[in-house]
Formats: structure tokens, C-alpha cells, sequence
């Protein structure tokens, strides 16, 4: 998915100076497959290069499978079906013509049509909790920020809504992973439940919950060194800084939660999850997808993209 204003939104989120651009004419055109700034973050805590999703990495997952890498020697017997990359892409390919006659089906004159993805929000997946750190004297600390330096980084008076003061980290919003949701439209919705209930019909699919779709931008499972996965960034941070204006976001009807947890809530309190954030990406708005592929997860070609191991196109068009 090429979408290089995100990139540009992803860069600006990093950026350690103020004075970011105020619009889509004045921004920068990025990589397509990095976001080139060298440092974390100074106005999001617990924001870091690391936990960004280069570009060229955006996609929507319709599923993930654990596949064996070949069939079994014949005479093996086995108490359950080998699923392999072949017999999954076999798989895919058996739905191609399901899939094209959805995009035929929402022409006007039944021809083929590309499936276009419009990205309408921004939102998180779910909310978490800011982890603590041990400081030197060995009581626990905020979840890490960057060093200060010029310009200063948000300080928690500064970041607690009103009447929050000394409570800002059960009052401020953190989470695990940024995403662009796309706008369901019935094609693409269809097509994405159908690739993804086969799968799942033929065992391939073993996740219970419903399919989301989402285009993730933030995930901090990919976090560096390793040892500092597991520690949220703070959403809240994100809703109140410039890049948005990037997206044509209006964020300012969010507010964010201001009453103190009761004794009763206190054991298990629910966290507040903000309503999605309504985006505009004008030109990239619809994004033309070409084919279902798979991919290996993890894996890195050398550009930096997933590994495919083939699909299926839409209509004629090649992959």
C-alpha cells in the first residue's frame, strides 16, 4: 500500500523541533520504505523509530496460519491435514473467481474494477497501561521518555487534562498499536471475508475473533533492544500534536477521561478508548489493491518488504 502522506505523518511524530508542517503542500515527500530520523521522540513518550512501520510494510491482514514448509514422506501417516504454502495457495487460487466476480458485481456494466481501499480513521487496537521502570534508588518510574533537550519534552503537568494533575498516568490514554482503518465498503468487505472464513473453514485460520480490518502504522511489538518490548506509548501525546494537521485530523472533540477510579474499579478499571479520529488523506484517499498474496511473517526481502510466497490478482491484471 502506498501511502506516503502517512510516511510523512509517521516522520513528523518523530520530529524533535516544533514548527512541523502545518499542511499536506508544505510536507516533505519521504522514502517509500523509511522514515529517516535518527532519533526517539521528544513530545510522545515511549515513542521510538523502532516501533515504527517503515512504508513499504503496510498491509491489511486477513489472517495468519502456521504452514509446514513441505508435504510429509508418502506412507507417514498423520492425524490431521498437512497444510503447506502449496496447498494454501492452492487454496487461494480456488477463490479467485469469487473474488473477481465481487469486483465485477459492483460495476455498472459488470467489468472488471480495481478493489479501491479508502483509509477514512485513525484509531488504536486497544488501550494499555504505562509501564513502570526502576529508577536508580529503586522505586518505580513513568514508562521511559526521551532525554531532555531543546525543545523540552511534554512534562506530566503539561500533559494531564484538567483536574488531573498528579494522576496523569491513569487519566492519559496509552496503547500498543497506531492503525488506519479503511472504510468498509462492500466490496472490500466481502472479499475480505470470504479469503478469510475459507481459511478458517479449512483449519488454516484458528484465530476466534472477528476479522479487523486495519493498516497498522505504530506497533511497539517490533520495539529495539528487544529486552524494551512492552512498554506502550502514550496515545494522548498523539492526539494532541501538530502532525496531525497533516491528516486533516480533528481530534479536538476527543475528550479525555477526568474522574478518578472508585475503590471497586480500582483492582480491574476499565480503560478509556477514544472514539476513532476522523482523517482526510485527499489524493491518497483510495488506494488501488491488485491481489491477495502471502506473506511470511517476520521476513524481510531486500528492500525491505515482506517475503511473498505468491497470490492471486484481481480480474487479469498481473500481482
Amino acid at each position: 500500500l502506498s501511502l506516503p502522506l502517512i510516511s510523512t505523518f509517521q516522520a513528523a511524530l518523530l520530529s524533535s523541533r516544533f514548527g512541523l508542517p502545518s499542511s499536506r503542500e508544505t510536507a516533505p515527500v519521504p522514502s517509500s520504505n523509511t522514515v529517516s530520523t535518527p532519533n526517539a521522540s521528544q513530545t510522545i513518550r515511549s515513542l521510538d523509530p523502532s516501533i515504527v512501520i517503515p512504508p513499504i510494510r503496510f498491509h491489511l491482514t486477513l489472517g495468519a496460519m502456521a504452514l509446514t514448509l513441505e508435504e510429509t514422506d508418502e506412507g507417514v501417516q498423520v492425524n490431521s491435514p498437512i497444510r503447506t504454502v502449496d496447498t494454501a495457495l492452492a487454496l487461494l487460487d480456488s477463490l479467485k473467481p469469487r473474488l473477481d466476480a465481487i469486483l465485477r458485481a459492483e460495476s455498472d456494466q459488470g467489468r472488471e474494477t480495481p478493489l479501491l481501499v479508502e483509509f477514512e480513521a485513525l484509531d488504536i487496537l486497544r488501550p494499555s497501561k504505562p509501564k513502570k521502570k526502576k529508577s536508580p534508588n529503586g522505586k518505580e518510574g513513568e514508562s521511559p521518555t526521551a532525554a531532555p533537550q531543546e525543545p523540552p519534552p511534554v512534562t506530566a503537568e503539561q500533559s494531564s487534562p484538567p483536574g488531573n494533575a498528579g494522576n496523569h498516568l491513569e487519566s492519559e490514554v496509552w496503547a500498543d498499536v497506531l492503525y488506519l482503518a479503511p472504510r468498509e465498503i462492500p466490496a472490500l468487505r466481502q472479499i475480505s471475508d470470504v479469503v478469510h472464513q475459507e481459511f478458517k473453514n479449512a483449519g488454516y485460520i484458528t484465530e476466534k475473533r472477528p476479522l479487523k480490518l486495519h493498516c497498522t502504522v505504530l506497533n511497539t511489538s517490533k520495539r529495539r533492544p528487544y529486552s524494551a518490548r512492552g512498554h506502550p506509548f502514550c496515545y494522548s501525546d498523539i492526539l494532541r500534536h501538530e502532525a496531525l494537521n497533516l491528516l486533516s485530523a480533528s481530534p479536538s472533540s476527543v475528550s479525555l477521561p477526568q474522574t478518578q477510579a472508585s475503590a471497586s474499579q480500582k483492582s480491574f478499571p476499565k480503560l478509556f478508548h477514544p472514539p476513532p479520529i476522523p482523517i482526510n488523506l485527499g489524493l491518497e484517499a483510495a488506494v488501488a489493491v491488485k491481489g491477495v498474496e502471502l506473506w511470511v511473517m517476520g521476513s524481510r526481502d531486500k528492500n525491505g518488504a515482506y517475503v511473498s510466497c505468491g497470490g492471486v490478482s484481481f480480474g487479469s491484471g498481473d500481482q
